[in-house]
């Protein structure tokens, strides 16, 4: 913020965050599991930016795509239909408690072991969403999952993927 000076030997610009768009040059071997924050319309210019830098940079299919909102991650399928998006909350809610299809062409789940109190993550959940033929990434949401513990509880319960934010 420049409100402290850097530690010797150090600019303030080594401290800056990377921009998406150099992540995605500096990596560009790795899948990217991105998440579009907000809500439609007022998230559509993030959007539209995202769907921009991952087709210059041919990354349409090394990248996953979510968003909370339904109408956002349907707009965003709209401007790249080639990029995998998860199902938004609305859609997963109604899967995992109504048994409701997800939309066409979802097979990526991101969910979290619980949400608002209730147990989402369930061995029936995962049996059923494997019979569907979906792929579970699951999101740890509280510090009881984001350990050695936790990861292996999530992996024996079959999951196929955890998105650590504390590893």
């Amino acid at each position: 913020t420049g409100d402290v000076d850097p530690p010797e030997g150090y600019e303030p610009d080594d401290f800056a965050p990377m921009r998406f768009e150099d992540l995605v040059e500096r990596y560009p071997n790795h899948v990217l599991n991105i998440e579009i924050k907000g809500t439609y319309p007022d998230a559509m210019p993030a959007a539209e930016e995202l769907a921009r830098i991952l087709t210059e940079h041919d990354r349409l299919d090394a990248a996953i795509v979510t968003a909370f909102n339904d109408e956002l991650a349907e707009a965003f399928h709209g401007l790249a239909p080639d990029v995998a998006i998860t199902p938004g909350l609305a859609a997963m809610t109604a899967y995992v408690l109504a048994g409701t299809a997800l939309p066409e062409g979802r097979t990526i789940v991101q969910i979290p072991p619980a949400y608002e109190g209730i147990e989402v993550l369930t061995p029936e959940l995962v049996e059923r969403a494997h019979g569907d033929g979906l792929v579970l990434w699951i999101w740890p949401n509280d510090r009881g999952w984001e350990n050695s513990d936790g990861y292996r509880r999530l992996l024996d319960l079959g999951v196929d993927g955890i998105n650590a934010a504390d590893p």
